[in-house]
């Protein structure tokens, strides 16, 4: 019987693809946009997630395997943008509790525009265990299909209401 990571890393990846050897060639537009055998660090997480269910001490765990992970090199990097005075001590800030991606809510301009993405990635980080944790394995389904459903579709309404904003 499958694991549940086997089980999620194969509701996650490629929908459909037929693994099998065959000399017929996929449709190119239905094939992955991501390699079979790589994985996103969202499917990573999700996988060790559910692998870790279970276990004791299940958030300070994830929280702390992400944070020797990730704290050493983004802290340096905001340090130096400070140093090199490429940013704004508002910006640094903002980002330094991942809120680049919401400068212009604070009126600051977004120096740096790598650490949007980060702060993005980061709010997922936020929210995405106590989902993985707190719903059961077919739900957890349910609601992964309904945010790459919904998402795209609030993106494209928010577009032509002409609610959109550039990062540089």
């Amino acid at each position: 019987m499958p694991s549940q990571r086997q089980l999620a890393y194969k509701l996650l990846r490629d929908h459909g693809q037929d693994r099998t050897y065959s000399t017929a060639r996929p449709i190119p537009s239905l094939q992955p946009s991501v390699p079979p055998r790589d994985k996103t660090s969202q499917q990573q997480a999700t996988g060790i997630l559910l692998d870790s269910k279970q276990k004791p001490h299940f958030y300070r765990r994830f929280y702390t395997r992400r944070a020797l992970r990730i704290l050493p090199a983004y802290c340096s990097l905001l340090i130096l943008l400070l140093l090199l005075r490429t940013s704004s001590v508002a910006f640094v800030g903002l980002s330094f509790v991942y809120l680049a991606n919401l400068t212009n809510f604070f009126g600051v301009a977004c120096d740096y525009a790598p650490l949007w993405s980060v702060a993005v990635e980061e709010h997922f980080y936020i929210l995405w265990p106590a989902v993985v944790r707190k719903v059961a394995m077919r739900r957890l389904a349910l609601v992964s299909a309904t945010i790459v459903v919904f998402v795209p579709l609030l993106r494209a309404v928010s577009f032509a209401l002409g609610h959109w904003t550039r990062v540089d």
